[in-house]
């Protein structure tokens, strides 16, 4: 398991957030692994094909 989702376990376990809270972790969660995934696609985009 990746070590960024243990320390967001561990926060969770920590700060125990319920509610509104706890969804404004899980979602800003969600965006910066979906950013992360958009960025690594845009990045290998044209890769290997010899148009770059």
């Amino acid at each position: 398991m990746k070590k960024i989702y243990e320390e967001r376990g561990e926060l969770l376990q920590r700060l125990k957030p319920t509610g509104k809270e706890l969804l404004k972790y899980k979602y800003q969660w969600y965006m910066q692994d979906y950013m992360a995934c958009v960025a690594s696609v845009d990045e290998n985009v044209g890769a290997g094909s010899g148009l770059s």
